[in-house]
């Protein structure tokens, strides 16, 4: 299923926003650095893998980057999650790995991260696996050995280069899930956590990026007869509450829809209303809101 027309909102423009933007189905307007950095940030707000976690499922991330960069590490333990891989966690795992600037090339992540996942499939337990590439980084990306002698094209500028092999390599680690024994019992999400910003990378710079970006949101799953374009609009915010969705956990959660079965909210990309509405959602309890909901439906 291939949601084409998932747009991008407000303060989900850069990593650590666009997880919290798709996790939480809210965003990090409300946020401070002192914020950020507290036990109880944003603890009143569920995100999904804490309702995965509290169903049962084993929670599990990891991306080639340090996780503490943007404060991916304490958002991950504000978020429960159960194992958390970055740079630091991949070397002590395996001391052979590559690396670049800004962390370990995606091949070798993508080959610890694939162990991990064979790992936890015989463990019989359900899990959530999350995997964050960065291969597409600004400004010109990164291009790994395995795909050293890959060509886009003749031309092509450098962040083409690691566009086409990023495709490559999440392309395989795909097929090796669904070529596996644990393809039946394996759901894919394919996301961005934000737009990449083609038109300032391709020009060798780094900037706003284009208005009215689309966000990248595919299910797979071997259950699914066929092909399907969903042409209802989005955001971010939706997408992790549709997975939820369509596993059949929950059709809301926060400023997110289940878009199978629900409409998304109508905020626009810069809603001064959606940025107000974050910056309560923080102060708030859910029951406070039961109430508040109750009381003005008398």
């Amino acid at each position: 299923m291939d949601f084409s027309e998932i747009h991008q909102v407000v303060d989900t423009g850069f990593t650590i926003k666009g997880l919290f933007g798709s996790h939480c189905a809210a965003n990090y307007t409300f946020a401070s650095a002192k914020d950020m950095a507290s036990e109880n940030f944003t603890k009143n707000i569920v995100c999904a893998s804490e309702i995965l976690h509290s169903l049962g499922y084993h929670t599990y991330f990891i991306k080639g980057a340090d996780l503490n960069f943007q404060g991916t590490r304490g958002f991950l333990h504000q978020r429960g999650y159960d194992e958390i891989k970055g740079r630091s966690e991949i070397l002590a795992v395996d001391p052979s790995v590559h690396t670049n600037e800004w962390g370990v090339d995606d091949d070798d992540m993508l080959r610890v991260a694939w162990n991990d996942f064979e790992r936890l499939n015989k463990a019989g337990k359900p899990f959530l696996f999350s995997l964050l590439t960065i291969g597409t980084h600004t400004p010109s990306g990164f291009i790994p050995r395995s795909c050293e002698g890959l060509e886009y094209n003749e031309n092509a500028v450098p962040m083409l280069r690691a566009v086409h092999c990023s495709d490559l390599l999440v392309s395989k680690f795909i097929e090796q899930i669904r070529s596996s024994p644990y393809a039946a019992n394996t759901i894919i999400v394919l996301q961005n956590d934000h737009p990449l910003f083609y038109k300032n990378a391709i020009d060798g710079g780094f900037g706003d990026g284009l208005k009215d970006e689309r966000d990248l949101f595919v299910i797979l799953d071997d259950d699914l007869d066929g092909e399907f374009e969903i042409k209802k609009r989005g955001t971010s915010f939706d997408t992790f509450t549709t997975v939820l969705g369509y596993l059949g956990i929950l059709d809301e959660m926060n400023f997110g829809r289940n878009l199978l079965s629900r409409e998304s909210l109508p905020f626009d990309a810069d809603d001064e209303f959606f940025v107000n509405a974050s910056r309560i959602l923080s102060k708030l309890s859910y029951d406070e809101a039961v109430r508040a909901q109750q009381e003005s439906s008398k």
